[in-house]
């Protein structure tokens, strides 16, 4: 494990953030979105706030199941 990535929690669990930080031997990121998404489409998911609001969301949509029929 090179680093652990936090889904984008806001300052609201600053505080889980900085505690992994300190206990843990590997650094502790936050995930920007804007990092591995292309939101030039949606400026408004540049804010990290509007990241934590739609993260499930996003996932769910990313999401890919092959259903055999």
């Amino acid at each position: 494990l090179s680093k652990l990535i936090l889904a984008p929690v806001g300052d609201a669990a600053a505080g889980l953030r900085d505690y992994l930080a300190t206990n843990m031997y590997v650094p502790v990121e936050e995930l920007d979105l804007e990092t591995v998404l292309d939101l030039t489409k949606v400026p408004e998911l540049k804010a990290l706030d509007m990241q934590q609001r739609c993260f499930m969301a996003l996932g769910t949509a990313l999401r890919y199941e092959e259903t055999a029929l």
